[in-house]
């Protein structure tokens, strides 16, 4: 003899957060970046947003971007609107946010900015080319 049927029930996922986190593409300590770097990381299911965070130290006590809470950014890439100096090193590391949850964060990234341009060569001004003669017949 079987019991019936409970009454329906429903429930709603949420993003499996906890267990996964976003992973850096770029930059990265390979190949030196902008000052105003492209930052991009791998996008995850579920994702409603995602938090950036850029430091001077490993430790993020010293944070230079900080794309949390209402500045955190809608897809997983971003073009920097603030301009990091050059010839620095600079740790940073990203996480996923969906309704209120939140995903660990991505693993700590390290990436060096290039060296400053050269300042461009002054050309010492040259004598001003004599006009042709004017051909009379």
């Amino acid at each position: 003899v079987k019991s019936p049927w409970s009454e329906k029930w429903s429930f709603t996922t949420k993003m499996a957060m906890s267990v996964i986190a976003p992973e850096l593409q770029q930059p990265s300590a390979s190949v030196p970046a902008e000052v105003q770097p492209n930052f991009v990381w791998t996008p995850m299911d579920g994702a409603t947003g995602y938090e950036l965070l850029a430091a001077r130290d490993n430790g993020f006590s010293d944070i230079v971007i900080d794309k949390t809470g209402d500045n955190q950014l809608p897809t997983n890439a971003w073009k920097s609107d603030i301009k990091l100096e050059y010839e620095s090193t600079y740790y940073w590391k990203v996480r996923a946010v969906s309704n209120g949850n939140f995903s660990d964060w991505s693993a700590v990234g390290i990436f060096d900015t290039i060296e400053p341009p050269s300042p461009t060569s002054t050309v010492s001004p040259t004598a001003s080319p004599t006009p042709p003669a004017c051909a009379r017949s």
